[in-house]
């Protein structure tokens, strides 16, 4: 699966990309001539430029799929993000639902009180799938010259730090949703893929460790693969939400 990240380049944004044009002219044609289907990830700052974005990629062959990454900063909401409230998320799904056909997924925000809430709002207004999620709200100070280390003075916060954070919002949201989700957070090996699919996800995605070392996905593949035929498991759906939650709450009582 090939993921590209879109911005409309009229909005002054921290991370602007070209363009959705530019992206359609020159770097779709290059992620089409490999195999794995194409996700397109969006985001924008009002629930309209991210329906226009869903409808003019709804138009180009090749794309499989859209992930709306709604955990960004919402203009209409004094720049709070989308998935933070239930009502907001609500909003923005139904525009997109309505702006595209394609497989949609939402890309949720740790920065929220109730997540099984926006995961809900996501699948009430026809959101295909959820991804868990996006990077925690942080900062870094040097103390020597008492200023952030940030340019923005807070940033995003991604790698193995955030596993366990988003394990428990997989695990929360795999409670209250029937649609699928697709777990991230600090996946760097088959183990952390497995402990995701335990906790309700139905897939993963893995970043910071394909910087890290580019072979990451061919190794984890290699040992999930192992692991299955180690455990008898048939197909990797068998391991979709099958933490032993009874053996947990007999251990508690």
């Amino acid at each position: 699966m090939s993921v590209s990240w879109i911005r409309p380049c009229s909005t002054p944004l921290v991370f602007p990309s070209k363009g959705v044009e530019d992206f359609i002219e020159h770097t779709l044609p290059f992620y089409q001539s490999y195999a794995p289907p194409l996700i397109a990830s969006i985001s924008a700052p009002t629930a309209q430029e991210f329906s226009t974005l869903a409808a003019r990629l709804s138009e180009v062959p090749g794309i499989a799929a859209i992930e709306a990454n709604i955990s960004c900063s919402n203009i209409e909401e004094d720049g709070r993000a989308f998935a933070i409230e239930p009502v907001a998320t609500a909003r923005v799904i139904k525009a997109l639902r309505q702006a595209t056909s394609l497989p949609l997924w939402a890309k949720l925000t740790p920065n929220t009180s109730d997540v099984a809430a926006v995961a809900q709002a996501v699948e009430h207004e026809g959101g295909d799938a959820i991804v868990v999620g996006n990077t925690l709200l942080g900062m870094s100070i040097d103390v020597h010259s008492r200023r952030a280390r940030l340019g923005n003075i807070m940033g995003g916060l991604s790698g193995p730090s955030i596993k366990p954070i988003m394990l428990r919002m997989v695990y929360q949201c795999h409670k209250h949703i029937a649609i699928p989700i697709i777990g991230c957070g600090g996946i760097s090996n088959a183990e952390d893929a497995i402990a995701y699919l335990l906790a309700g996800a139905s897939a993963v995605q893995v970043g910071t460790a394909t910087f890290i070392q580019p072979q990451t996905m061919i190794t984890l593949l290699d040992d999930l693969h192992h692991y299955c035929q180690q455990q008898g498991i048939r197909h990797i759906s068998e391991l979709t939400g099958a933490l032993d939650d009874a053996a947990l709450l007999a251990n508690l009582r």
